[in-house]
């Protein structure tokens, strides 16, 4: 059984069968899947979509306008690196789309 992350996700969709169709993904394919997920969100990788209006002041932590990632991220960074690089090219492309971004396979 694929363990829900609590919200209905593309993952989520692909491993429930159709009408009458199997699930396009099998639960451990479900399961690697939200690892890959979990690995994303620790490296800090989901991009930004507001604007900071934060008023303090830059100090010597920021660096062109990023903070220093914490060691966590730092290594989490380094897995999904080496993923990416183990994984065929279009399948690291879907794999970051569904797993770390959560888009869909329209």
């Amino acid at each position: 059984m694929v363990k829900s992350l609590g919200h209905d996700c593309a993952l989520e969709t692909l491993a429930r069968p159709g009408a009458g169709q199997p699930a396009y993904l099998a639960p451990h394919q479900v399961e690697a899947g939200q690892r890959v997920r979990r690995l994303f969100a620790r490296a800090h990788l989901q991009p930004r979509v507001t604007q900071s209006f934060s008023a303090l002041p830059r100090d010597a932590s920021w660096r062109n306008g990023v903070e220093d990632v914490s060691e966590i991220a730092a290594t989490a960074r380094k897995r999904f690196a080496e993923l990416h690089v183990v994984l065929p090219a279009d399948c690291a492309g879907a794999g970051l789309d569904v797993c770390g971004l959560e888009k869909g396979l329209q």
